[in-house]
């Protein structure tokens, strides 16, 4: 397998420093623009014979992690994360009611009339 590192090449004297497989000026955009055509790789392979099979599924799962990574979880809503929060400081002394003051003026300073804190 080829190492990550030398998978894709960016260089401003290549292409204007469009990324493109290392070692080549064959940019990656193409690889992709083959696949979403329903071209397959063996033939991006063939078109580009100094692009390797491992060097394309490397960028390939490059891409991939770097879609799922951003992919983002459920977040918490602005309450409960708060009030997860607010069980965690109700074993300090003190704590709670910090948390109460900041939860009143959150309701206070809305926009809207609905209160964010019930």
């Amino acid at each position: 397998m080829v190492r990550r590192a030398t998978v894709i090449h960016v260089d401003p004297e290549i292409l204007s420093g469009t990324p493109v497989f290392a070692d080549t000026r064959v940019p990656v955009e193409t690889l992709l623009a083959y696949l979403e055509g329903g071209r397959p790789l063996a033939e991006f392979l063939a078109d580009f014979q100094t692009v390797t099979k491992e060097q394309a599924v490397a960028a390939l799962e490059e891409a991939k992690e770097a879609l799922l990574s951003r992919a983002q979880r459920p977040a918490l809503s602005a309450v409960d994360l708060v009030d997860s929060w607010l069980k965690e400081d109700s074993q300090v002394e003190g704590g709670l009611q910090s948390w109460e003051q900041l939860k009143q003026q959150l309701n206070r300073h809305r926009l809207s009339n609905r209160p964010l804190f019930p």
